[in-house]
């Protein structure tokens, strides 16, 4: 069903349906795995506890597509960068790591990865969608400096002539379009990239830091997978969703939860992913159920896929996601 509307690019008679981060904090059986994990990359680096948190939501609420448990950072560890998960902080990069990197690179590090993969495709049903993905260049490379530098700071550097920060984002394409490659070649087959910090950029490093960087992302992969779909996420770009729709190449664009569905339907064409507000779903249910009913009244015309604006948030309620599950379905 997911595959079918991404490939054919037209709206099938029922609506797909899964959530970004569906395998998460919110599900009691997560925690209970994860209760005994120490290092959150670590986890996701163990084919074992990947598979098992991977389908918990298929499990429980029979979503179309399962995504591979994982995480955006495995890409700039696999660079070479330290990454450390602090609780309450998110993600970091070990500033001594960030200054002795030389980012030669090789896929071991996410070997564990595609062996994961390898592992769910085997135990999903055939008729759902298995989907890999990767955080997308520009987000990659603000973690990456973003400890020593702001957004801003990342801006003026570039606007001063100085290329390290293009250098470092075309060594991450490299790197990201290789590890996709990989993903579709184990098992995967649906691509999302996630570029979580989208937002705020001008019109000219949207395009330089964002769309370009996916272009050759998209091209390249469909030089060996030519039917691969790919989801693109450029999450808070704004009036610029439209633009990196058409441009990139993508399949379909997942769309923010700021973003309301009229004006989707207005000025966004093709396949649209989204776009639920995940804190109505957490603390308003009844709210929730009620954008979503707007949002499939004004985009059901369209090929649509269910999803949140993001991911889904730890106190989440189990019985809210059951009847969100349940509304969408009810179409």
């Amino acid at each position: 069903m997911l595959r079918e509307i991404l490939t054919t690019r037209k709206s099938t008679q029922r609506l797909p349906i899964w959530f970004m981060r569906q395998a998460g904090r919110y599900l009691p059986e997560y925690q209970k795995v994860m209760a005994h994990v120490q290092d959150f990359l670590e986890a996701c680096y163990t084919p074992e506890i990947v598979e098992e948190v991977t389908l918990q939501p298929i499990q429980r609420f029979d979503l179309d597509a399962a995504i591979i448990f994982s995480d955006i950072m495995t890409v700039p560890d696999a660079l070479g960068f330290e990454v450390v998960f602090k609780r309450g902080y998110g993600p970091q990069i070990n500033a001594k790591t960030r200054r002795e990197v030389t980012l030669e690179w090789s896929l071991e590090k996410v070997s564990p990865v595609l062996e994961s993969i390898k592992r769910v495709r085997k135990s999903l049903s055939p008729n759902k969608s298995l989907i890999g993905f990767a955080g997308s260049p520009w987000t990659i490379a603000t973690y990456i400096l973003g400890q020593e530098k702001k957004i801003t700071d990342i801006f003026a550097l570039h606007r001063s002539g100085d290329n390290s920060v293009a250098k470092l984002i075309d060594e991450i394409v490299s790197f990201t379009t290789v590890y996709l490659k990989k993903q579709v070649e184990y098992g995967v087959d649906i691509l999302q990239l996630f570029d979580s910090n989208a937002s705020g950029l001008p019109v000219d490093l949207f395009e330089t830091f964002i769309v370009e960087p996916t272009q050759r992302i998209v091209k390249e992969l469909r030089k060996h997978h030519p039917a691969i779909p790919i989801i693109g996420f450029p999450k808070g770009a704004g009036v610029l969703y439209p633009h990196y729709a058409l441009a990139t190449g993508i399949s379909a664009v997942s769309v923010d939860y700021s973003i309301p569905s009229q004006w989707i339907k207005n000025n966004i064409s093709g396949v649209v992913q989204g776009n639920l507000d995940p804190f109505l779903l957490a603390y308003d249910v009844e709210g929730a159920l009620k954008c979503a009913g707007e949002i499939i009244a004004d985009l059901r015309d369209k090929p649509l896929i269910f999803n949140l604006g993001h991911g889904i948030i730890p106190p989440t309620p189990v019985d809210n996601v059951y009847r969100l599950v349940d509304f969408v379905r009810s179409f």
